[in-house]
């Protein structure tokens, strides 16, 4: 995939309300993003769950792992009331601590 690809293909899964995005805030740093998710596509039997990436020097801290049980979780929750879960718009999940939720 070319970078023009790839642009194009991220511009097309915000738009679409697709990206999950994690962000931390310390005393220490500003408002940064962690990590990031893709729901690629979703049905209320399946969803795929793609480009998972976390900032190198904030690996290891557990902010992937917290979105992706963020993520889950809406998933299931969206699945038992798929009917009514069309929603479009971007969701952050800001985590402070790596250890909650």
């Amino acid at each position: 995939m070319t970078y023009e690809q790839a642009l194009q293909e991220m511009e097309h899964f915000i738009s679409h309300g697709r990206v999950l995005v994690c962000e931390i805030q310390s005393s220490e740093q500003p408002l940064t993003i962690a990590s990031i998710a893709v729901v690629a596509r979703s049905s209320p039997n399946v969803s795929a769950i793609t480009k998972l990436y976390t900032k190198p020097h904030l690996e290891k801290q557990g902010y992937a792992r917290k979105l992706m049980t963020f993520l889950c979780r809406r998933l299931v929750i969206q699945a038992c009331s798929y009917s009514s879960c069309a929603d479009n718009n971007h969701e952050v999940f800001f985590v402070n601590d790596p250890g909650t939720i």
